[in-house]
């Protein structure tokens, strides 16, 4: 038998500060999985995120003006199937399989270590006699599984699980989100497909003090538009393909996201990938932010297991081009249906910055008149809301 060293493997998973809500995002995906394992329906679900701070800060001024305390850590609650001693056996075992089927990579609670001090679960669950049981353990790098207690309870229970991350260190907590209304737009975005997917998924509320904010309410505020699913095949390969037009935010782009086992993993802006995606895109019902979510068993299967990235060549090689599908090839395919999906859009956005340019050479440069027969205006990658002097700059060039 080989034994495992706890601190080693938190300390080698890999998990970048700009990351640091990952383990949050972790921990709710386990609770609509455990709702969906409970056989309850996705409006039965129920899943609470609070966020934990620390004391209230005072900026000194001629009126001295309450500042809301750092993040120190989440709870999330849920009335899933709870701790019972499968889940718990699998909790306990390192790349356990458990959850396979599931996505499960049996490792999102070391990224709970990753970010956090400490963890705490406390759970209500039937177990396979029908008593009803309760369960509660600490979780931590140094002492692994600890303080696990499990009792009988008399009579009935409603099931609930509360997950407690404590502890946010400073090199996370800086580089993450701090409101209520930021965190809450990172969860429906990171776990778009449980919302757009047929039957949605559990009704999710996070709360910040007194403040509270309706995770369905923050994904219908997000849309554009309905999402458009598509399916499409290279080399025998089937990509899942979801078109998102999202609301129109200050300094958002247009992006691919891959995913694997239903989250996100890594994103690809496109700027200067498409001719005519950029800036912000209109359609009739004004403007939108464009995502793609793409999803394949390929992506599934070379995600790293804290999904951070994919361990999938960009090219198959000579050898096995035919038939091996690369990142590359996924790439190029999701460009050309993205293309094709907004091919209004971009043609608008191509007409409206081919008026921008010449009204700008007609009346302010005239001096590139001589030149603009030789200029396509799909290779200087222009937003039709340019500056005057973003688009000296393209000319000029």
């Amino acid at each position: 038998m080989i034994g495992t060293n706890l601190p080693g493997r938190v300390r080698n998973v890999s998990l970048a500060p700009s990351n640091g809500l990952m383990p949050l995002f972790e921990a709710v995906s386990n609770s609509i999985h455990a709702i969906e394992e409970a056989g309850r329906a996705p409006d039965q679900g129920r899943i609470k995120i609070e966020i934990k701070r620390g004391a209230p800060r005072f900026a000194l001024g001629e009126y001295d003006t309450e500042i809301q305390g750092d993040i120190d850590g989440f709870t999330v609650t849920d009335n899933g199937v709870g701790f019972n001693e499968a889940n718990f056996r699998s909790f306990r075992t390192l790349d356990s399989e458990h959850k396979v089927a599931r996505g499960g990579r049996g490792v999102g609670r070391l990224l709970w270590l990753k970010a956090f001090e400490s963890v705490s679960v406390e759970s209500i669950f039937k177990d396979d006699d029908g008593t009803y049981r309760r369960r509660s353990f600490t979780f931590g790098a140094a002492s692994g599984v600890a303080d696990a207690t499990s009792d009988a309870l008399d009579g009935r229970a409603q099931r609930r699980t509360v997950i407690a991350l404590t502890g946010f260190r400073d090199r996370y907590r800086q580089q993450s989100y701090k409101t209520a209304v930021s965190i809450a737009a990172a969860i429906v975005e990171h776990g778009l497909w449980y919302f757009v997917r047929p039957g949605g998924t559990a009704k999710i509320v996070i709360e910040d003090g007194g403040d509270s904010l309706q995770l369905d309410d923050v994904y219908e505020q997000l849309m554009h538009a309905s999402a458009v699913e598509q399916r499409m095949t290279i080399k025998g390969e089937e990509l899942h393909l979801l078109h998102v037009k999202l609301r129109a935010k200050a300094n958002a782009a247009h992006v691919v996201a891959y995913c694997a086992d239903d989250r996100v993993v890594t994103t690809e802006k496109l700027a200067g990938k498409i001719p005519g995606v950029h800036g912000r895109l209109s359609d009739q019902n004004g403007d939108f932010v464009y995502a793609c979510y793409v999803s394949s068993p390929t992506l599934n299967q070379s995600a790293r297991p804290e999904r951070s990235s994919f361990e999938l060549a960009e090219d198959a090689g000579e050898l096995f081009k035919s038939t091996e599908v690369g990142f590359d090839d996924i790439r190029r395919a999701v460009r050309e249906a993205a293309s094709e999906h907004l091919a209004d859009q971009i043609q608008d956005a191509r007409e409206r910055t081919t008026v921008r340019v010449n009204n700008y050479v007609n009346h302010t440069a005239p001096r590139y008149r001589p030149v603009m027969d030789r200029i396509s205006i799909d290779d200087l990658g222009l937003d039709p809301h340019v500056s005057d002097k973003e688009l000296e700059l393209a000319l000029h060039r």
